[in-house]
C-alpha cells in the first residue's frame, strides 16, 4: 500500500512540472522586455492634417528582433505587435505574451515598423524590410504616416554571462514617407484688394507603391520607394479636391524688389489651405502632379475678378525666388521631408514659394516658383 502511495504522488509530482512549463511564466526576478521612445521622438511622430504632435492611443507597432547567445542568434520577436496606450501626455506601450530577457544573451538586437501590418517580408534577423503595396487614399488618414524604427542594439551589462538589461528599449522612429503644406499669400502689388481662394485640388498624385529598408546607416533605416506594377491616382479620375470651406480670404502681403522679384519682406501671415497631408514619396513629372486653384480678386466697390481653375505643375516650384527660372527645380518628394508651398496671388502673374524641412528637425531652405 506504501508503494502505491509512493508511485501515486511520483505521478502526480511529474504531472505538476509538466503542467507548469505550458506557460510562459518567469520568476520575480526576471524582467519583461518594455518598449519606449525617446521624448523627442514621442512629441514629432505622428503627422498628419489633424495632429502632427504625438502617436495616438492604439497605434500598433510590428516589432522584430533576436539575441545573441554566444555567437548564435535566436529571434525573439518576429512581428509581434506592441500597443500603445494614451494616458493624457504619457504614452505606454505593451505587448503580450512578454518575454523576458536572458541573461544568458550577450546583446539583443531590435526593429519596428509603425503602423503593424504594413509589411510582405520581415527578416526578423536583418530588418530588410518589404512593405505590401501600399495606398494612400486619404492624405490625412494616420495610416498613411508609415514611421519605420533605427535599429537598435542593446548589449548586456557585465563582462560575462549572467549578463544584466535595462527597461526600456527606447525606439527611434524615422517618417518615411512625404509631407506636404500649402498656404497662400497676396502680392503687395495688389494693395487693398480682397482676394479669396474659391476651390483648389490636387491633380494625378501617385498614391500606391511599396516601400524596401535596403539597409542601415549608422542604425538609421535605407528607405526606397516604387511604383506599383499598376499605379493609380488619387481620387477621383487623378482629383482630388481638398476639403476645407471655401472661400478662403487671402492673408499676408510678399513685397518684391525689380525684376528678378526677390522678396524683401512680408506683412502678415499667409493662409493655410492645408497642413500636414501625408502622401507617397514620388518623381514629380512634368504635366502630370499639378495643383488646381480658383480664386477672385476684387478691387473697392467693382465686380470681382474670376480666375478658375488655374493650373501648374508641382515640379516647378523653385530653389530661387526669381521670375527668370533661373532657380533649381523641386522634381521629387523625398522620404521623411515635409514641403511647404506658399502660392503669392498678384496682379499679373502667380509667385510660388516652397520651404523644405527634415520631418524631424526643423532646417529651412527656400524654394520658389513663378508662373507667368
Amino acid at each position: 500500500m506504501r508503494m502505491k502511495k509512493l508511485i501515486i504522488l511520483a505521478a502526480a509530482a511529474i504531472a505538476a512540472v509538466a503542467c507548469s512549463r505550458t506557460f510562459d511564466t518567469a520568476p520575480a526576478k526576471e524582467q519583461a522586455i518594455g518598449f519606449g521612445t525617446w521624448a523627442e521622438t514621442l512629441t514629432k511622430a505622428r503627422g498628419t492634417a489633424n495632429d502632427n504632435t504625438a502617436f495616438q492611443a492604439d497605434d500598433v507597432f510590428d516589432v522584430y528582433g533576436f539575441k545573441t547567445v554566444g555567437s548564435t542568434n535566436h529571434v525573439v520577436f518576429n512581428g509581434d505587435d506592441v500597443t500603445a496606450t494614451v494616458d493624457g501626455s504619457t504614452v505606454t506601450w505593451d505587448y503580450t505574451p512578454h518575454r523576458f530577457w536572458d541573461p544568458a544573451a550577450v546583446s539583443y538586437t531590435f526593429f519596428a515598423v509603425l503602423p503593424a501590418n504594413k509589411l510582405a517580408t520581415a527578416p526578423a534577423e536583418t530588418g530588410l524590410f518589404v512593405s505590401n503595396d501600399i495606398t494612400f487614399d486619404d492624405p490625412t488618414d494616420f495610416s498613411n504616416d508609415i514611421l519605420i524604427a533605427d535599429k537598435k542594439e542593446v548589449a548586456g551589462t557585465g563582462a560575462s554571462a549572467p549578463y544584466s538589461y535595462t527597461n526600456p528599449v527606447e525606439m527611434q522612429f524615422n517618417h518615411v514617407a512625404s509631407s506636404v503644406d500649402l498656404l497662400v499669400k497676396q502680392d503687395a502689388t495688389l494693395g487693398n484688394a480682397e482676394v479669396k481662394v474659391t476651390a483648389l485640388s490636387l491633380l494625378n498624385i501617385s498614391n500606391k507603391g511599396a516601400f524596401t529598408v535596403s539597409g542601415y546607416s549608422t542604425n538609421v533605416p535605407t528607405v526606397s520607394w516604387d511604383e506599383a506594377d499598376t499605379p493609380t491616382t488619387l481620387g477621383t479620375a487623378g482629383v482630388y479636391a481638398v476639403p476645407e470651406t471655401f472661400p478662403i480670404t487671402v492673408g499676408g502681403k510678399t513685397t518684391y524688389d525689380g525684376s528678378t522679384h526677390a522678396a524683401t519682406g512680408t506683412d502678415g501671415t499667409a493662409v493655410t489651405i492645408f497642413s500636414g497631408y501625408v502622401f507617397k514619396p514620388q518623381t514629380l513629372v512634368a504635366g502630370t502632379q499639378k495643383i488646381r486653384i480658383s480664386y477672385t480678386i476684387k478691387v473697392g466697390d467693382e465686380d470681382p475678378n474670376v480666375y478658375t481653375d488655374v493650373e501648374f505643375d508641382i515640379n516647378k516650384f523653385q530653389s530661387t525666388d526669381t521670375n527668370d527660372n533661373s532657380g533649381t527645380d523641386i522634381t521629387a518628394w523625398a522620404p521623411k521631408t515635409k514641403y511647404i508651398y506658399t502660392i503669392t496671388i498678384g496682379a499679373k502673374d502667380i509667385q510660388f514659394a516652397a520651404t523644405v524641412k527634415d520631418w524631424e528637425t526643423t532646417v529651412n531652405d527656400g524654394y520658389h516658383y513663378l508662373l507667368n
